[in-house]
């Protein structure tokens, strides 16, 4: 039989064991969760990144949008400017147009004019 007192120290060894791998235990749980939560604060990270590139992207279309548009409004006031111009040319070539038909009757009625005078101050 074993004395009291080796049991009570094989009690107390036997205690300090489960309490050793007790403490193991919680120390493997608690290390899987850190690992855990490092891992969830990684993916947290590389969604945020994900976030940011994407709101820059968007800034970025938008500013490319505004130029588009005023790029347009200038194009859009260059054709106008274009076509009054345009306007203008065609007037001022009917106006040298009408000018020349005009100067082609006068020597026409001039010429006219002259051979007939001619024709009459003949003597027969």
């Amino acid at each position: 039989m074993i004395p009291e007192k080796n049991f009570s120290q094989l009690n107390k060894n036997c205690q300090l064991s489960q309490l050793l791998v007790l403490v193991a235990v919680i120390i493997a749980v608690v290390t899987v969760e850190v690992v855990v939560v490092v891992l969830a604060v990684a993916a947290v990270a590389v969604v945020v990144y994900t976030c940011i590139c994407i709101l820059l992207q968007l800034a970025s279309l938008q500013r490319l949008e505004l130029e588009n548009q005023e790029a347009a409004k200038q194009l859009e006031d260059v054709v106008s400017q274009g076509e009054t111009l345009l306007v203008q040319i065609q007037l001022a070539l009917h106006d040298i147009a009408q000018s020349q038909l005009q100067s082609q009757m006068l020597e026409t009625s001039v010429t006219v004019s002259s051979a007939s005078s001619a024709s009459s101050s003949k003597p027969e």
